[in-house]
């Protein structure tokens, strides 16, 4: 999993590759930002997921987290390129990754760079999944 400003990650028993960020050089950022790229990344549920597509009407799992954090304002302190693996790494060699108590706003990077999405609180993140299920809420550790 991979967050950026100011956020966490999951239990880490439930899925090992789960990570988090808190983007290094960025000053504590106001509460309203996780609160408004969680809003983005929810009004676009039931989007199609297309391969390679950041928005604004269709998306793949980067470009889901790409396009919510730079439609609030706080792209440019997330690094790592368009991947989940880039995003992973760039937050890896800052130690800005965690596996535990995660916050609204984080991303959560699975399988090592795999997969990523946005949690949004209780347990759920916002995800795009694949051309058959599109952009959806879903359990937290629902991926396997």
């Amino acid at each position: 999993m991979v967050a950026v400003p100011e956020f966490a990650t999951p239990d880490p028993s439930a899925t090992p590759d789960v990570a988090s960020v808190v983007a290094p050089s960025a000053p504590a950022p106001r509460p309203n930002y996780a609160a408004r790229v969680v809003r983005i990344a929810l009004a676009q549920r039931g989007d199609p997921y297309v391969r390679g597509r950041s928005g604004p009407n269709a998306f793949d799992c980067s470009g889901l987290v790409r396009y919510s954090y730079c439609k609030a304002g706080v792209g440019a302190k997330l690094g790592g390129g368009n991947s989940a693996r880039g995003m992973l790494h760039w937050a890896r060699l800052r130690g800005l990754t965690g596996k535990r108590n995660p916050h609204v706003g984080d991303i959560v990077i699975y399988a090592n760079g795999s997969h990523t999405a946005i949690y949004i609180g209780r347990g759920r993140v916002v995800r795009a999944l694949n051309p058959r299920l599109d952009i959806r809420v879903t359990r937290l550790h629902a991926m396997r």
